[in-house]
């Protein structure tokens, strides 16, 4: 029958339970008395409610229909609880999805591209923002070129679970143009150089001016017998409206969004290099105007000043490319010139020489500009600085591979020392050329962990004392007419 206090209904044990009670009866029954000592046998009815409590203790399984005797009534079994089917997985080309995926949709497709994220020109967060929404609008803004479309494709995802969608994304790669597909037309040369970021082209106008203003300052520099300054002297009043020009494109690249990460896999220009191209772009127009000042005044008092006004951006520009690195640089291990992409076919030793040469010129661009004796130095060191987002631009645009943006940002960094000896042998003026060990030894104290201000302090404190007791002063590149009061000189 059933146990006192229990109904009729109760689950029975099951083997689990009986085998610890076996034990515990097998071990009442062997010892035979009250203890393991012996005594008085207790009585059998104690005996029994002892057993009882300890099969009370032992834990009862939850009662089911197979647990119990046939005979048994149970209620219904209620309704079992299932969790929600989960969606089948939608994958890509590049393997299924995972939850942090960018995915995008355009033109009624999605596609996936997480891959390509930071290789993107405008940079992953335009992308993360249009993650898991609808960019068709922006994408169609962008005018995207061909090229941009046929990599999309590579992008596209395939949903088993929506018939239609693959149809659609099958018809889509079937296409022979991914232009029809989308239902936009690629856009060419043309209009991937004017965009509408700049409806009043005044940064492409002041772009081409700049260009036109180097060549005709470098063949002079160059290539006519007497033109020591590549003209400025001969026309002050117009190389400070050039040298304005130069500062004015500078600033107006702040028109233009950028990536606040940078590109991966080529040279494109983000917010931190944008943000030190503008600082060292204006401390060469600042250094050069100070210098075709002194070189316009003919005084002492006016050189001293220069030479202050030199000594206070060459300061300044190195404090505000530090703070433009804090508030900018997203990942604290890269660098603006020492992490710059290059080919991946480049050998390794290829690849050092360019870092070297471009460290080393950073410092000889310095140079250039605290020397404060020539304002033509400070303008042709300013080539390189403004050539390099041109071609940043043309490498975002599909116009220029990495490759040919080393080799012709090399080159334009190269065209100073070209213009230094030829000062040296045409005129007599030593002046680039004492500053090639200077900058090597600057550059091989700064690898070795010594602080640019270190560097920098004693040498901009040493020029601001020295102040016309150098080899060449600003009225050195005045021809002797010029010397004696006539502002006519090139």
């Amino acid at each position: 029958g059933p146990l006192p206090g229990t109904h009729r209904t109760a689950p029975a044990l099951q083997m689990p339970h009986l085998l610890p009670l076996g034990v515990i009866l097998s071990a009442t029954l062997l010892n035979g008395g009250g203890g393991p000592s012996g005594g008085s046998r207790p009585r059998v009815g104690a005996r029994a409610r002892a057993l009882f409590g300890a099969v009370r203790a032992l834990p009862v399984a939850t009662p089911t229909r197979e647990t119990l005797a046939p005979s048994v009534e149970l209620p219904p079994r209620p309704a079992e609880v299932h969790e929600p089917a989960k969606p089948a997985v939608p994958s890509t080309r590049h393997g299924a999805l995972d939850e942090d995926d960018v995915i995008i949709e355009i033109s009624g497709r999605r596609y996936n591209v997480t891959a390509y994220a930071r290789s993107h020109p405008g940079g992953a967060s335009i992308l993360r923002k249009f993650r898991g929404r609808d960019a068709t609008e922006a994408f169609l803004r962008a005018h995207h070129s061909k090229q941009a479309h046929r990599l999309l494709r590579g992008f596209l995802i395939t949903d088993p679970s929506d018939e239609t969608r693959q149809a659609a994304a099958a018809a889509a790669a079937a296409t022979d143009d991914a232009d029809d597909a989308l239902a936009i037309e690629g856009v060419g040369t043309l209009g991937k150089l004017f965009t509408h970021e700049d409806r009043s082209n005044v940064h492409k106008l002041l772009g081409v001016f700049v260009l036109a203003h180097f060549g005709a300052r470098y063949a002079a520099l160059l290539l006519a017998p007497h033109a020591p300054t590549g003209g400025l002297a001969a026309a002050p009043a117009l190389g400070f409206a050039c040298l304005a020009a130069h500062g004015a494109l500078s600033a107006s690249a702040l028109k233009f969004a950028v990536p606040r990460e940078r590109v991966v896999g080529k040279p494109m220009i983000w917010s931190e290099f944008r943000a030190h191209n503008i600082i060292f772009g204006l401390r060469s127009a600042v250094c050069s105007a100070a210098c075709l000042g002194a070189m316009v005044a003919g005084t002492a008092a006016a050189r001293q000043a220069a030479v202050l006004v030199c000594a206070a951006a060459v300061l300044a520009s190195l404090r505000a490319a530090d703070v433009a690195t804090a508030r900018l640089r997203v990942d604290s291990s890269e660098s603006t010139t020492a992490t710059m992409p290059y080919p991946p076919t480049w050998p390794a030793a290829r690849v050092r020489r360019f870092k070297s040469f471009y460290a080393y010129s950073q410092y000889m661009a310095t140079l250039g500009c605290l020397a404060c004796t020539n304002p033509a130095y400070a303008l042709i060191i300013m080539l390189p600085i403004q050539l390099a987002s041109l071609l940043m631009t043309l490498v975002r645009k599909g116009l220029l591979s990495s490759a040919g943006y080393h080799v012709l940002y090399a080159g334009s960094l190269g065209l100073p020392y070209v213009v230094g000896m030829r000062h040296m042998l045409a005129h007599g003026s030593p002046d680039v050329m004492a500053m090639l060990p200077v900058a090597a030894a600057m550059l091989a104290l700064r690898r070795r962990g010594t602080s640019k201000y270190a560097l920098w302090g004693p040498a901009v404190g040493g020029r601001v004392l020295l102040g016309d007791a150098l080899l060449t002063t600003p009225d050195k590149w005045l021809p002797p007419p010029a010397r004696a009061g006539s502002k006519a000189g090139v």
